[in-house]
């Protein structure tokens, strides 16, 4: 199966692995037919997550943070990794790398700190990510390049 781009690759992976295979009669459909049986397209998937899996922890947690539901201990460790750990504001930050979620206004409330003080830290903690995101993407491009279609 080929895929548009390595975020569409990971996306499909996610989903794929989340549900059951089933077994289905392939009555009245060609045999051979180019399409991947239910099994071929978990393999797929388990080969594209054991590739993320590869990844230096950095990379892997910001892939999963976000592919994948943001989990507190992920979130400290990459907030270590980029030197914000002891500020719970930033820990808060990178969790919320996933979507904007919670919004900035609901984050200064909770920590009792200003609009911009939010702003500025989310800027810096997320300027702080990019770089480590765009360089798994980058790994993975290159680990799934026979999946990922060429722009032509």
């Amino acid at each position: 199966m080929r895929f548009r781009s390595v975020n569409a690759a990971i996306k499909w992976a996610m989903e794929m692995k989340s549900r059951e295979i089933v077994a289905t009669s392939r009555y009245g459909q060609i045999a051979n037919g180019g399409e991947l049986n239910a099994q071929e397209l978990h393999a797929q998937a388990e080969y594209i997550i054991l590739e993320i899996q590869k990844l230096p922890y950095a990379e892997r947690a910001a892939v999963a943070l976000k592919f994948d539901a943001p989990r507190i201990e992920t979130a400290m460790a990459l907030a270590d990794e980029i030197g914000y750990c002891a500020d719970r504001l930033a820990i808060d930050c990178v969790m919320a790398y996933q979507a904007d979620k919670p919004s900035i206004r609901d984050m200064a409330e909770k920590h009792k700190r200003s609009v911009g003080t939010v702003q500025s830290t989310r800027k810096r903690v997320f300027d702080r990510i990019d770089p480590i995101y765009f360089r798994a993407m980058g790994m993975l491009g290159s680990a799934l390049g026979d999946l990922i279609e060429k722009a032509a």
